[in-house]
Order: C-alpha cells, then structure tokens, then sequence
C-alpha cells in the first residue's frame, strides 16, 4: 500500500533521512492491527529509514525489501475504521507521533 506524506520542523520542511514507525489500529489506538516492525501493541520498537526531500516522503507499507519492514496482509482491512499512525525521527533515537 503506498503511502505518501510531508514532515516541517518548526514549521519548515524537512530535507534528509527520516526514521518511521507504522501501525495500523483502531478509532481510539487501543488495537493495533499490524506494524512496520510486527510489534502488536503500541509504538513499534524499529523504524524504517526513508529519504525525505523537501519535506515529502513516500513507502510502501508492507514492502519487505525494506529493513524493518512486515508485509501487510489483508486481512488488516477486514474490518471497520482502521487509522494509521506514523511516528517521526531525524536520529533514530527520539520519535513524535504525527498528526494530521
């Protein structure tokens, strides 16, 4: 599944390598369908490391060419309202959870 989106640092686009953490979970966040990692519960434990240019960055969720990366099956969208959380890290040390 791709996935594509934008990261500012204080307002200002961000040019680099990006650390992401993935998951899949319901409305409220209190289950987790899938993540990057295969972690089931929460923020995963390893990133995915991408090039962000200008802010933008894209992946493909599931694609396990990438380190740290599981595949996605398909059977996480069997169900209702599923959301996707993405946490964000220039070091690979500290994360922030995104928001829309």
């Amino acid at each position: 599944m791709s996935y594509q989106g934008q990261v500012k640092i204080n307002g200002q686009p961000y040019t680099g390598t990006g650390y992401f953490k993935f998951a899949i979970v319901n409305l409220g966040g209190s289950t987790t369908y899938w993540t990057n990692d295969g972690t089931l519960s929460g923020e995963p434990a390893t990133a995915v490391s991408l090039a962000v240019s200008e802010g933008l960055f894209n992946v493909l969720l599931g694609d396990k060419a990438l380190d740290n990366m599981q595949a996605l099956p398909a059977s996480v969208f069997a169900g209702t309202e599923r959301y996707l959380r993405v946490w964000f890290s220039t070091d690979n040390a500290t994360f922030a959870l995104l928001s829309p």
